[in-house]
Parts: C-alpha cells; sequence; structure tokens
C-alpha cells in the first residue's frame, strides 16, 4: 500500500500485503493448488473488511 494512506487500517493492509505475496508465490510455483486457492479467500476476506470499515465509517457520519 502506498504511504498515502497514513490512517489506513492495518489489517486491510495485513491482507492485501497476504494477497500480493501468495500471488508471487503462486506465479513460481502454478501447479500448487494451495497458492491457487488461496488467493480467492483473500479476496473475499478484503471485501468483507471493507463492508465492515464502510460501515464503520458510515455510523460516524
Amino acid at each position: 500500500m502506498g504511504r498515502g494512506l497514513e490512517s489506513g487500517d492495518s489489517r486491510l493492509a495485513h491482507l492485501i500485503q497476504a494477497k500480493q505475496t501468495a500471488q508471487v508465490r503462486w506465479k513460481g510455483h502454478r501447479l500448487n493448488c494451495r497458492w491457487r486457492n488461496k488467493i480467492p479467500d483473500l479476496n473475499y476476506a478484503i471485501e468483507e473488511h471493507c463492508k465492515v470499515l464502510s460501515m464503520q465509517q458510515w455510523d460516524e457520519v
């Protein structure tokens, strides 16, 4: 993530970094189904966490 997001959520940053790491590892080991299956799970976790953050921000308004 960019350094411009000073108030960014640390869990979201960790999930995005984990997804990027899984993608790099999968590219190096295309036959390894573990990495291929982990990426959609991380996408779902990122999506769900973004929904939670959105609801929290909406409640603050």
